[in-house]
């Protein structure tokens, strides 16, 4: 059951005594932070199901400049300079493609706050532009924000592999029985699907990740060619040799023009177990 609540802030809840208190998402914009002040803590269970608190996004004309069909334009609207809300807009005129959907975990220092999502303004007025939603894994800082924006965006199509769907479903039921019957999904049989979704030709290669169904995307349009690999990487078997080979992207037919990277633990060069040793 929903209560009320009383805001003293942005982002800030006080709630009131005696009563279940309701998880609160914050979805403003936010500067850069720092890894090493990082809560590891998780959202708190809670009887009742989060609702969304972002503030005021004014008028779209503030947000969004007109593309042209000469012109790729790459958006990250969350995921840079910090862990979480993974979230990228492409557009080529005006069609627009996105990759992922994530929620970013709050802070110490974030109180009544349960999960950020990614600000969504620059899409205001666009929605029917929107062209399809690729997902390249079932990580929740790449899928946790689509039970909240899904909805906001008029369900636009979507596309990833199995695990990777079922996932984003369970969490658009457990946030909100039923919902799952606005979704329109594409299936990501094999890394030789291609989906065209307007101006975009979208094509898929393997990588290397922690979770079953992850995919790298290769974004091409008239104006140039975009590679995503999502979260990767570079794991080796007992014989130093890589698992997956990234070479077969620099032979792409038109040649790519944009390297998009995930650079979280880049800086570490020490190597780990494979994922036997470490499963044994």
């Amino acid at each position: 059951m929903m209560r009320k609540t009383t805001t003293t802030g942005p982002g800030a809840v006080r709630r009131n005594s005696g009563k279940p208190s309701t998880p609160r998402v914050g979805g403003h914009a936010r500067g850069a932070r720092h890894s090493s002040s990082r809560s590891t803590q998780r959202p708190r269970t809670h009887a009742s199901r989060p609702s969304t608190h972002t503030r005021s996004a004014g008028k779209s004309s503030r947000y969004h400049i007109p593309g042209s069909d000469e012109n790729l334009r790459i958006i990250p609207v969350g995921g840079c300079e910090e862990v979480g809300r993974n979230m990228t807009i492409f557009e080529y005129g005006r069609d627009i493609v996105i990759l992922d959907m994530g929620v970013q975990f709050p802070e110490e220092d974030m109180p009544g706050i349960d999960l950020i999502i990614p600000n969504i303004s620059y899409l205001k007025g666009r929605e029917k532009d929107i062209r399809g939603i690729i997902f390249s894994h079932g990580h929740l800082d790449h899928i946790g924000a689509a039970p909240f924006l899904l909805d906001k965006l008029g369900y636009p199509v979507i596309a990833g592999k199995d695990l990777t769907l079922a996932l984003i479903k369970h969490k658009l039921e457990d946030r909100q029985k039923g919902s799952t019957k606005n979704l329109k999904t594409i299936r990501i049989n094999g890394f030789d699907d291609v989906l065209k979704l307007g101006k975009f030709t979208i094509k898929f290669f393997q990588v290397e990740h922690s979770i079953m169904d992850a995919v790298g995307v290769i974004v091409e349009t008239p104006a140039g060619i975009a590679i995503h690999p999502g979260d990767w990487t570079m794991e080796r078997d007992k014989k130093g040799k890589a698992r997956v080979d990234y070479k077969h992207l620099a032979k792409l037919k038109g040649k790519p023009s944009v390297l998009l990277l995930e650079s979280l633990g880049a800086i570490h060069d020490k190597s780990h177990g494979t994922y036997e040793e470490m499963y044994k």
